[in-house]
């Protein structure tokens, strides 16, 4: 205000106070305004401060915060060379945010493991070597008690801002006990590990198993699951122990996702998956069982999972769990109509109990070559899929893209002679 009162009495000028204040202004800003504002022959006129345009500060601010929030840090992954997990992977790589990975893999060596990391990458056919400078390999073993690791790497584990425990084994003839070590102990020793830290990082668990129709409560899905398959035993238990660590006040998220697809960009399907090996069972006879009008194949795109995962890190509050069922997929008969479309011929639709049938006798007269042979048991006498329950709110979007995805996998596999 001094200046302002010393310019105007001895110049008998103002200068507007903005102008005089802005930070960008000189004391040789100031001598041309006075001079240009007393017409001084031959002083050209002081361009005026810019403008201050306050929400155009405020949206640069909100940009900033916004990176914040989807800022990782280090992530330790667990199952990265597994069908899901590659992909989980790949997502992190091409985050900006992601500082390091971690990654948990089963190999004699760090360089070995570290080969079997990027072997699964250009088997999914994303892997860039640009990748590496980001990867730091964890020799281990899900079924060893500590995950396998050294004294140190446990010690490190719960100092890192985020882990994603996605890696399983998944035996689908072995049961619960055969399984624990691999899908509950690992999962109990990390949240053992990070409920005692000073700082816990957030940790996301990737579920699995069978799904049931409905609504129940924990006791009634425990009754259900007690004469199934141990690999979805294992998987509900481990769910379980989400809310021991809610209570301890720590990040927990869990992903449920139904069945998976390989990506909507590649399209590279998990050959030794069940619903590759049911289609692969209905061309081998020629016919697909008659969806019933309601039939719903709960099944979503790898890419699209493998972003719910890590967007579960940063979307789930502090302090809180939270479950994401991922129940989007496709309509069975709509499913049998792009499976028929892409392959270029029609297979002929035949009641449940007849196709049933079909596949019977089939699998009798391939025996272990039959694609369903090693699945036999999951074959019903019904013999139809996709029994899941239609969701009640259906995503236009993502219907179009699970069809699109659905098509280049048909594709991926027709060409590899998958169906042959």
């Amino acid at each position: 205000m001094s200046l302002a009162a010393f310019i105007r009495r001895s110049y008998g000028i103002t200068i507007p106070m903005p102008k005089l204040i802005n930070y960008q202004t000189t004391i040789s800003d100031v001598s041309k305004y006075i001079r240009a504002a007393t017409k001084v022959e031959g002083e050209k006129p002081i361009e005026s401060a810019s403008s201050l345009d306050l929400m155009q500060e405020i949206a640069d601010l909100d940009i900033q915060l916004a990176s914040m929030q989807h800022y990782f840090g280090v992530v330790f992954l667990t199952g990265a060379s597994g069908f899901l997990g590659t992909q989980i992977l790949r997502e992190l790589l091409e985050r900006p945010g992601v500082k390091k990975i971690i990654v948990h893999v089963r190999s004699s060596s760090n360089e070995n493991g570290k080969q079997r990391i990027i072997a699964a990458a250009k088997s999914a056919r994303w892997w860039r070597e640009t990748f590496a400078t980001k990867l730091e390999i964890w020799t281990g073993d899900l079924a060893e008690p500590m995950l396998g690791l050294s004294f140190e790497q446990w010690q490190h584990l719960s100092t890192v801002d985020a882990i994603i425990h996605n890696g399983a084994s998944v035996q689908w003839n072995a049961d619960f006990h055969t399984l624990k070590a691999a899908n509950v102990t690992s999962t109990f020793d990390i949240l053992k590990n990070i409920i005692g830290a000073i700082s816990p990082p957030r940790f996301v668990y990737v579920s699995g198993g069978r799904d049931f129709e409905g609504e129940m409560d924990d006791n009634t899905t425990a009754m259900k699951l007690k004469g199934l398959d141990g690999y979805s035993q294992t998987k509900f238990v481990s769910e379980l122990m989400r809310a021991t660590s809610f209570a301890k006040g720590n990040h927990v998220s869990i992903v449920k996702p139904g069945l998976i697809v390989g990506t909507i960009r590649e399209g590279v399907a998990n050959t030794t998956d069940f619903l590759w090996r049911y289609v692969a069972g209905a061309i081998s006879v020629g016919a697909y069982p008659i969806p019933d009008k309601n039939d719903w194949l709960t099944v979503a795109h790898a890419d699209f999972v493998a972003n719910s995962t890590i967007n579960a890190l940063v979307n789930t509050p502090n302090n809180s769990n939270c479950t994401l069922d991922i129940t989007g997929g496709i309509d069975m008969q709509r499913f049998w109509d792009i499976v028929n479309k892409t392959m270029g011929h029609r297979l002929h639709p035949t009641t449940s109990n007849e196709w049933a049938k079909l596949i019977q006798k089939d699998m009798e007269k391939k025996t272990e070559a039959h694609p369903l042979w090693p699945v036999a048991h999951l074959i019903t006498e019904e013999g139809n899929f996709g029994k899941s329950k239609r969701p009640r709110e259906l995503d236009t979007v993502f219907e179009k893209q699970i069809e699109e995805a659905i098509k280049k996998n048909v594709e991926y596999l027709n060409e590899i002679g998958y169906f042959r």
